[in-house]
């Protein structure tokens, strides 16, 4: 049976949001001042919820934390303004300045509250601002499937 170390970051991300990270394995680095968590890798902060096999939170010297990238096996849940979104990609990588998700390699959502299916290259989400980019590549165009209710 494999022992889980369970980790939880009290970190205010610029809105007194907890960051709860559970993993196998933990690793800190404080010359890099970068933080490895690998297995079953997951991460909760209020509704988003990312689990993966591996994520590299990086941290300013004075603490805080700059960037959370996980990859491996991404799988992801997210709330954003208008919607809850579920999905898979290659890597994510969020910024908690500024707010921003950006999803790469394979990304498949679904959005179930809003009818739409998004298969692209990547995707990059500004909780901030609402607004969502979304990138195909040569030959692997952006796919957006969604319902018309009529």
């Amino acid at each position: 049976m494999k022992i889980f170390l369970i980790l939880l970051l009290n970190i205010a991300l610029f809105a007194n949001q907890l960051v709860n990270i559970e993993a196998e394995n933990f690793e800190a680095d404080q010359n890099t001042l970068k933080t490895t968590f690998t297995g079953n890798v997951k991460i909760t902060k209020a509704g988003d919820k990312i689990f993966a096999d591996k994520v590299i939170v990086v941290f300013s010297s004075d603490n805080k934390p700059l960037q959370y990238k996980a990859t491996t096996s991404v799988k992801f849940f997210l709330v954003s303004q208008n919607s809850t979104i579920v999905g898979s990609c290659n890597s994510l990588v969020y910024n908690p300045k500024s707010k921003n998700y950006t999803l790469s390699g394979n990304v498949k959502i679904d959005d179930p509250t809003l009818g739409r299916k998004i298969s692209a290259s990547k995707v990059t989400i500004d909780q901030v601002n609402g607004k969502t980019i979304i990138t195909g590549q040569n030959k692997k165009p952006v796919k957006f499937i969604f319902d018309i209710k009529e």
